[in-house]
């Protein structure tokens, strides 16, 4: 054997193993369930052990390995003459490569607000590079090859790649192990060397930051650990010949590690975090599981944890009819956006529905397709299958062990129909708000009531949740001031609150969910106080029913929020406009005047409200049972 077939030691990490083209082996790990098997022979959890670095050399394929390989674009260029949405598809990315070479970004170390890191940086490397990487592979242009070395390469050069916030480097991680594998023929050998050494100082070498991560509770049981495992796992695959010990190492961390997230969505999907942060979270884990199968044929299978397949489900299901989320806790007031790990789940779950959401949304779409599609749909890339399940719009709940959500509404598959989403669960959880039976209603294609979102991460004492005072519940966006629910006695809701949803039904008849809210709240002066609130959706029409029981007098301020132009009748209906669309609320209330309308402010640097209005009405509730009626409809109610 030459010289020429070997990678030679550098440093005393680097082991020595010969280079060669290695064909993929067809086996499955199913590392994370309750049985593995290795080459079709059953493993059971106690047997299951690190994957050795000779395993990992001999399963090891050839660059490039990494989700898009030589087989898979083969099959992308055979496809390509006669599917036209395909077609439309990779015109779109390519137009989008032109867009990333006219702007000639070159990245510099800068630390962004407002949480002062380079996040901002390594999210736009990972755009920049899969995007540049596939439109050269597809094309053969160097242009596009010189772009991505001088990304590369500035990285590289960057004085670290900020290991205090993990996700800084696990996502810059994640972005140079993909351009090292995608261009790995193409670059010098200087180049690759200066990589290698940088991926290993810079991410795989930042021990004490990686165990910090996996060692605080509320790291580990959240998105921060998927994304983790998926930047050092994806980096160390990338590298493997070179450092097979690390590879070895960060697959193993993965199998350990993930299903103290993962088992969060269990047993139905919802995500404790919120909507953005399960899309945050599904984009790495596909990203991670994709990877172990393109470069070992390894299956590190999740779908027997209870919840996991069911959260693109969820993720679906969050979009209201207006196109906007349900953005409970630390999530921004934003609209579904482009959702390419659709495709892998559909394709490897065979559920033909969450591509075909992703399809629909993208046609929907077609003249901003260059600013939607990403290297991961044609990675991932599924056909649309028309007579596949419409029905993910459906009236639904999904659980999890902390958060509860549902979503209502009696017209699935009609864009202007009435829908209400509703939530319950922990208040005391990572990114979670005082947000118990929070609310939000969709009509005519609009978001008439509305969650105000996540405030700026950069306030002081915004993580400050442990207490009653703490500072994360003094921001009108956080605590339950700012969401649909009501003011009790004087008092909000408490910061380690808990609502639980005891019942819903989506049979004959209006749809309806009811939340018991009693222990949502601090400790009131009340004997036998109870509360509970019911959600309903009708044939155009939407309720939120309020019961309070209790051997004492109760004052209540009872609200919600909009950003529609509000007025209110004498009669007391609340119109709400959004240009030529209107919808109409009531609020049935005994011993209440008029409802008001107030304009909440914000002190910066809490973001903006953006014209949010609050509409509220006091009223005491006298000893006994007493209940408080909302009506939403398309109707004027005259």
């Amino acid at each position: 054997m030459s010289s020429a077939s070997w990678r030679w030691c550098r440093d005393s990490r680097m082991k020595v193993y010969p280079s060669f083209p290695m064909k993929p082996l067809i086996v499955s790990l199913l590392l994370l369930t309750n049985s593995v098997f290795w080459a079709g022979v059953p493993w059971h959890p106690a047997q299951v052990q690190e994957l050795k670095t000779s395993e990992l050399i001999s399963r090891l394929h050839e660059h490039p390995r990494l989700l898009l390989t030589d087989g898979r674009l083969s099959e992308l260029r055979s496809l390509y003459p006669s599917d036209e949405r395909l077609r439309s598809y990779i015109d779109a990315l390519l137009e989008s490569a032109d867009g990333i070479l006219s702007e000639n970004w070159r990245p510099q170390y800068e630390l962004y607000p407002p949480q002062f890191t380079i996040l901002k940086s390594s999210r736009r490397m990972v755009k920049e590079i899969q995007t540049l990487g596939f439109a050269w592979r597809w094309t053969g242009k160097t242009h596009y090859l010189e772009s991505a070395q001088i990304k590369l390469i500035s990285v590289c050069d960057f004085p670290n790649w900020h290991s205090k916030h993990f996700l800084d480097t696990a996502e810059m991680a994640y972005a140079v192990g993909i351009g090292y594998d995608w261009f790995y023929w193409a670059l010098p050998e200087n180049q690759r060397h200066r990589i290698e050494e940088c991926l290993i100082a810079k991410a795989l070498d930042q021990d004490a930051q990686i165990n910090r991560v996996f060692s605080d509770p509320s790291k580990s049981s959240n998105n921060w650990n998927v994304v983790t495992n998926a930047g050092l796992v994806v980096g160390s695959l990338a590298i493997a010949e070179s450092y097979p010990d690390d590879a070895a190492r960060f697959l193993e961390q993965a199998q350990r590690t993930l299903p103290n997230c993962l088992k969060m969505s269990s047993p139905d999907g919802s995500w404790r975090e919120g909507v953005v942060y399960a899309k945050y979270l599904s984009t790495y884990l596909a990203r991670l599981l994709s990877s172990a199968e393109t470069s070992l044929g390894i299956n590190l299978d999740v779908t027997d944890i209870p919840g996991v397949k069911r959260i693109p489900e969820f993720i679906i299901s969050s979009v209201g009819p207006s196109g906007f989320t349900f953005n409970y806790a630390d999530a921004g007031t934003k609209r579904r956006g482009t959702l390419p790990f659709l495709f892998y789940f559909g394709g490897k779950y065979g559920i033909d529905s969450y591509s075909n959401d992703e399809h629909s949304f993208l046609d929907s779409k077609a003249e901003q397709l260059s600013r939607l599609v990403t290297p991961e749909h044609l990675i991932w890339y599924q056909e649309k299958n028309d007579q596949a399940d419409r029905s993910l719009r459906v009236s639904s709940v999904f659980e999890s062990s902390d958060v509860t959500v549902a979503f209502l509404t009696k017209e699935a598959q009609d864009k202007n129909a009435v829908w209400l989403a509703v939530k319950a669960g922990q208040t005391l959880i990572p990114h979670g708000q005082a947000d118990q039976g929070q609310f939000v209603i969709d009509a005519l294609g609009e978001r008439w009531v509305i969650d105000l979102g996540a405030d700026n991460y950069g306030l002081p004492g915004y993580w400050d949740s442990d207490s009653s005072t703490g500072k994360r519940w003094s921001y009108l966006r956080l605590g339950s001031a700012g969401h649909n629910v009501p003011t009790l006695a004087g008092y909000h809701q408490a910061f380690d609150g808990k609502g639980v949803m005891e019942n819903c039904s989506f049979s004959n008849g209006p749809h309806f969910c009811e939340i018991d809210l009693t222990h949502a709240y601090p400790r009131l002066n009340i004997n036998n106080f109870a509360y509970r609130r019911r959600v309903e959706v009708g044939d155009n029409k939407a309720s939120v029913v309020d019961c309070f029981e209790g051997d004492g007098s109760l004052p209540i301020v009872w609200k919600f929020y909009t950003d529609a132009d509000v007025s209110v009748r004498s009669d007391g209906i609340i119109v709400l406009t959004k240009g030529a669309k209107t919808f109409y609320a009531r609020i049935f209330a005994p011993n209440a005047g008029l409802p008001r309308i107030d304009l909440p402010e914000s002190n910066p640097p809490e973001f903006s409200l953006n014209g949010a209005k609050r509409i509220s009405l006091d009223t005491v509730l006298e000893a006994g049972n007493n209940c408080i009626t909302t009506v939403y409809t398309l109707n004027s109610m005259n």
